[in-house]
């Protein structure tokens, strides 16, 4: 890659680059953590809203797309953004559907990311399941 060719060929260069870089991008101090807050609430809502899975915030486009927004924010885990919106105290149901494609890549997709307001029983939850796989004609 390019990378490896810099650091290879042209490595007091591409150190000199990489140092003024990371010397230009001064991490969010606690003045800014209303910003962080705001950052992280909005990802949260997008992930609930657009029914995302979890996962998407340790996609690699996902990483860059925030990177190019604001290199000093420091992405978010796939664990941290479950538990914080675990805590929102709504008990939820994700179908998530899981296959291998021609190429042999595992592949998946959300199919619903149901909210569960009634009691958390095997009947309802079954009940939850079979309209999403009905809905997709997947039943």
């Amino acid at each position: 890659t390019i990378k490896r060719h810099f650091e290879k060929n042209h490595a007091d260069a591409y150190k000199q680059i990489n140092q003024e870089v990371q010397n230009n991008q001064l991490p969010y101090t606690e003045n800014n953590i209303d910003r962080v807050e705001l950052i992280n609430l909005h990802i949260y809502s997008w992930i609930i809203n657009d029914q995302q899975l979890f996962n998407v915030v340790e996609n690699k486009e996902f990483k860059s797309l925030l990177f190019v927004l604001d290199p000093r924010y420091k992405l978010l885990t796939r664990q941290t953004v479950s538990q914080h919106i675990a805590c929102i105290n709504q008990s939820y149901i994700l179908v998530i559907l899981h296959w291998i494609d021609e190429k042999w890549y595992m592949k998946n997709i959300l199919l619903d990311f149901i909210p569960m307001h009634e009691r958390y029983t095997g009947i309802a939850i079954a009940e939850k399941i079979y309209n999403t796989l009905k809905e997709y004609n997947l039943e």
